[in-house]
């Protein structure tokens, strides 16, 4: 649960969409009544919570609201310059206006802009084996050393961001 608590504390600034309801269930809170006394935000004059403060120990000056707070103060979505400040440019960026073919192509093209270099790793040892052997029992017989010496880890970082970036770009009108 308290994954779940602070991952949506820090992605609902962001903008993700989140049901109270939903939230609700996961976490055992029961949606209150007309004459519940509510539990509220702290208002900006509130005190920071022991936790809260910096490695100095020094509270936020008077008047200044905690960042936690200010963030708190606004809605997912809000494109204000509080909200936005810190947050690469891309979480202010409107998905409407991102070309997803146009930077798919663009994603495609770089990818397999040196995949000859990303594959050499993988297919040098076994060239070298082909070349040396003088049958095909004996190249069989080198299999496990070229399993070996076969480096894959470039081209394993490279797919693992291209997977990334994908994601990325589906996700856009997601």
């Amino acid at each position: 649960m308290k994954e779940l608590t602070e991952a949506v504390a820090r992605l609902v600034p962001m903008g993700l969409k989140v049901s109270q309801r939903e939230m609700r269930q996961r976490i055992g809170v029961s949606e209150p009544e007309e004459d519940d006394d509510l539990l509220t935000p702290p208002s900006s004059s509130a005190p920071v919570p022991e936790g809260d403060l910096p490695a100095d120990k020094t509270p936020p000056a008077a008047g200044k609201r905690a960042p936690a707070a200010e963030l708190g103060a606004h809605h997912g979505g809000c494109g204000c310059a509080s909200c936005r400040s810190g947050l690469p440019a891309m979480f202010a960026a409107d998905p409407a206006d991102i070309d997803v073919e146009a930077e798919l192509d663009d994603f495609i093209a770089e990818a397999m802009a040196d995949w000859q270099e990303d594959a050499d790793p993988l297919l040098a040892p076994l060239r070298e084996a082909l070349a040396g052997a003088s049958s095909f029992a004996e190249l069989e017989a080198m299999l496990p050393e070229i399993a070996e010496a076969v480096d894959g880890k470039r081209l394993a970082m490279k797919l693992a961001i291209a997977m990334a970036k994908a994601r990325g770009l589906g996700d856009v009108h997601d």
